[in-house]
C-alpha cells in the first residue's frame, strides 16, 4: 500500500467519509455545469448527443484510428453524478488505451429508477452500434456503475443481440442490491468509504419499490452463462469483495469465462483517487483487454 492510499485512507477516517456520504445522499444536489469538463473539451475530438433528453459524450484523439470503444458506466450509488475523478480516470484510460471513450449523463435516483435508466442505456448502445459500426465496444464501469455494466450486458444476452460487448470491465462493482451477503460489522471495520445506511439509500431509491433480487438490480442473481470475456478488479478494503469473491464461484459453472484481480488493501473504487494503485489498476486493464479479444 503506498504512502499516498494510507494517507488518503486516514484522512477518510478522520474526517468520517461516512457520516459526510451520508449527509449529502438524501439531497445529493445536480450541477449546473458542462457535463464535459474543459480537459477533456480541449484534448479531444468530443460528439454531444441527446438520448432520452441527457447527453452522451463520446470522445478521442482520431475517430478515423480507433477500432477499440470503451462505454463507461460512473459509480456514485445511482444517485450522485459523474465526478471530476472519474473524468481524470477515463482521461488516463483512453490515453493508456488508445480507445474512444463514451460516457453516458444518465438519469439517478431518487428522480429517476432503473427503469429509466435502462431504457437510456439501450436507446444509448444502439445508437452507438449504428454509428460506430467498426468498433468493438467494451462496457466498463465502476461501483454502481458497475453493476450497471454488467446487468446491461446480462440483458443484451438475454435478446439475443447480434453487437454483444467484446469485453466487460468491472471496478468494485456493486452487483447486489439486497445486501444480504454483507457482513456490515466486520466489513466496516476496514471499508472507509461505504456503510449499510447509505447503500440500503441507494437501493430503495434506484428500485422504486420493486424486487431488489432482480436481475436488472442485482446481476449477481442474473443470467452469467453466454457473457463476454469479463474482468473483474476489487480491493480486500471494501465490503463489495464478499459478493465478487461469490461471483467468483457461480461462473466456474458457466461457458463465460472470468478474469478476477484482487488489490491487497486496497479501498472501495480506488480507481479514481490519486494514489500510485490507479496507474497499476488502468496497467492492468489494459492488459486484460489486450489480451482477451476474441
Amino acid at each position: 500500500m503506498s504512502v499516498q492510499a494510507r494517507a488518503i485512507e486516514s484522512a477518510f477516517k478522520l474526517f468520517g467519509f461516512h457520516r459526510i456520504i451520508r449527509k449529502q445522499m438524501k439531497d445529493p444536489g445536480r450541477s449546473t455545469k458542462e457535463f464535459v469538463p474543459k480537459k477533456i473539451d480541449k484534448k479531444y475530438m468530443v460528439a454531444r448527443q441527446s438520448i432520452h433528453n441527457r447527453e452522451v459524450i463520446t470522445f478521442d484523439r482520431d475517430f478515423k484510428k480507433q477500432n477499440r470503444h470503451i462505454v463507461f458506466f460512473h459509480g456514485g450509488g445511482y444517485i450522485f453524478e459523474i465526478a471530476s475523478m472519474h473524468w481524470e480516470l477515463l482521461d488516463r484510460l483512453a490515453d493508456s488505451t488508445k480507445s474512444r471513450m463514451t460516457v453516458i449523463n444518465f438519469p439517478l435516483a431518487p428522480e429517476s429508477t432503473y427503469r429509466e435508466t435502462f431504457e437510456m442505456i439501450f436507446q444509448t448502445y444502439d445508437f452507438l452500434v449504428k454509428n460506430y459500426p467498426k468498433d468493438e465496444f467494451v462496457f466498463m464501469g465502476d461501483s454502481a456503475g458497475g453493476g450497471l455494466a454488467l446487468a446491461a450486458v446480462q440483458e443484451l444476452v438475454n435478446r439475443d443481440c447480434e453487437s454483444l460487448p467484446k469485453q466487460v470491465v468491472l471496478l468494485s462493482p456493486f452487483m447486489d442490491l439486497t445486501l444480504k451477503n454483507i457482513d456490515f460489522e466486520e466489513g466496516l471495520k476496514v471499508d472507509v468509504l461505504l456503510d449499510y445506511e447509505f447503500l440500503h439509500y441507494c437501493a430503495d431509491a434506484y428500485a422504486g419499490g420493486d424486487e431488489k433480487k432482480l436481475p436488472w438490480l442485482s446481476p449477481l442473481y442474473g443470467n452469467l452463462n453466454n457473457l463476454p470475456n469479463t474482468a473483474v478488479f476489487y480491493g480486500t478494503h471494501e465490503l463489495f469483495m464478499v459478493d465478487c469473491l461469490k461471483l467468483k464461484g457461480l461462473v466456474k459453472r458457466t461457458n463465460s469465462r472470468f478474469h478476477f484481480k484482487e488489490y491487497k488493501n486496497m479501498p472501495h473504487d480506488w480507481g479514481i483517487l490519486p494514489i500510485p494503485e490507479r496507474d497499476r489498476l488502468i496497467s492492468d486493464i489494459h492488459q486484460f483487454l489486450d489480451s482477451s479479444v476474441g
